[in-house]
């Protein structure tokens, strides 16, 4: 009954695994779970209510003292608008609404404990995605300049993880994951006509890369305790489905187009602190901060098969970013568990490089959430949060014939806001 029962759980998340997603600040994804997103994932690292703590920690696993299967899925809708949009300082252009997708971002995480001292666990999730799609009525203004601009941005990916649970004493325990990341993106930048063909980027593709977290828990009490986890990062070589094409124009030759062999893709680490505190038989109260290398993400390369022309990159040029939150969780009774937070989501983009194709700002996360405790071995977590972003000026400017001279500037207005609703449920065996 036990392996029937996980068997089906593991099939239904790779059923879903494939679904695009939208992200937090960058193109980071952390609503790993509809617990953590009803808190605003204040105390994710150590407060093990349910499985899904092992995409924060991997030694929280110690925490769970029975077998235990966490499943669900997280639905964001997003709302991004672009107005006030001019070219050239010049050209005003119609506004683009609604400019990201609403997504889904599933998971499954299973624990297994072996004894006191030893655990182990597997678990599906998401840690980066983003889904931004401007209109073709938007790409086409301006004879299509600004398709180089906008167009169409996807970028998802899947971990695959195995873990690993020690506990050291009655107070530390630690934990690592080994963990296969499955990934890619779609990358369209329709730009102007350029009568044998198009010129900009037509790039899909997918690839494998590895990596590792690790992670330590300390127990002051049953009542008090701390998390901090660190995970690697990795570079992701996405490989062409396909026909996948650069064009771009030369001063001798005019339009050349070259096909795309793959693309390469920085993913940057992330370390979290976690505390959480019973103040008493009902109230806890719980926190994070989240330090994430979007350093690493200065650009994008993509290899190009020709021999005068090897590579053409995008410049991105990304700092180091912060993310805190907290939260506290109030047990109503036996049977009802309720939840809140907030959070502060701050953006790895400067304001001299920020990008139409990825709309990015600082921004708030205002959460809510409850368990129902079904019976002794079964329960149903909900979460919902409201996301405010900051309203932002954009200003990218385009060299098309790599001459070091800006041809096509936009700028443009943008804000977002987003719902994202969690079920998940939960089973101890």
């Amino acid at each position: 009954m036990k392996l029937n029962k996980i068997t089906l759980a593991i099939a239904a998340a790779g059923s879903l695994a494939a679904t695009p997603y939208v992200t937090a600040a960058g193109f980071q994804v952390t609503n790993h779970s509809a617990s953590g997103l009803g808190r605003a994932n204040a105390g994710d690292a150590v407060i093990a209510d349910n499985s899904s703590v092992i995409a924060n920690n991997p030694a929280a696993i110690m925490l769970l003292d029975q077998w235990e299967i966490s499943f669900g899925t997280n639905a964001v809708a997003p709302n991004t608008d672009v107005t006030d949009v001019t070219l050239n300082s010049a050209l005003s252009l119609e506004d683009d609404e609604d400019v990201t997708n609403t997504s889904y971002v599933p998971y499954l995480y299973l624990v297994r404990p072996v004894n006191d001292q030893l655990s182990f666990g597997f678990s599906v999730y998401s840690d980066f995605g983003t889904n931004v799609e401007y209109d073709d009525e938007f790409n086409e203004q301006a004879s299509g300049v600004t398709g180089l601009f906008a167009g169409y941005t996807k970028i998802w990916s899947i971990n695959y993880s195995g873990t690993a649970g020690y506990r050291v004493n009655e107070s530390l325990s630690i934990g690592g994951s080994v963990k296969a990341l499955n990934g890619g993106g779609t990358f369209e930048r329709p730009g102007p006509d350029a009568g044998a063909g198009e010129s900009g980027v037509d790039f899909e593709g997918s690839g494998w890369t590895f990596g590792w977290d690790i992670g330590a828990v300390y127990e002051l009490s049953e009542a008090h305790r701390f998390g901090l986890s660190y995970k690697s990062a990795m570079d992701l070589e996405v490989d062409a489905h396909g026909s996948s094409t650069f064009s771009t124009y030369h001063p001798t030759y005019g339009y050349l187009s070259y096909d795309i062999d793959n693309l390469d893709i920085s993913l940057p680490s992330i370390a979290e602190f976690s505390g959480y505190h019973e103040l008493n038989d009902r109230l806890a109260v719980h926190y994070s901060a989240m330090y994430i290398g979007w350093g690493v993400f200065e650009d994008l390369v993509f290899n190009l098969d020709s021999d005068t022309y090897t590579e053409y990159t995008k410049e991105y040029n990304w700092n180091d970013s912060w993310r805190f939150s907290l939260g506290s969780t109030y047990s109503l009774n036996e049977k009802i568990t309720l939840r809140a937070g907030i959070s502060y989501d701050e953006s790895p983009i400067s304001e001299d490089d920020r990008l139409f194709s990825i709309v990015d700002s600082n921004r708030m996360w205002y959460s809510t959430g409850a368990t129902w405790q079904v019976n002794e071995n079964a329960s149903v977590d909900l979460g919902l949060t409201y996301l405010v972003g900051e309203e932002i000026e954009i200003t990218e400017s385009i060299d098309t014939d790599s001459d070091g001279t800006s041809d096509y500037t936009l700028e443009g207005t943008s804000e977002t806001t987003a719902w994202l609703a969690g079920l998940q449920v939960n089973y101890k065996f």
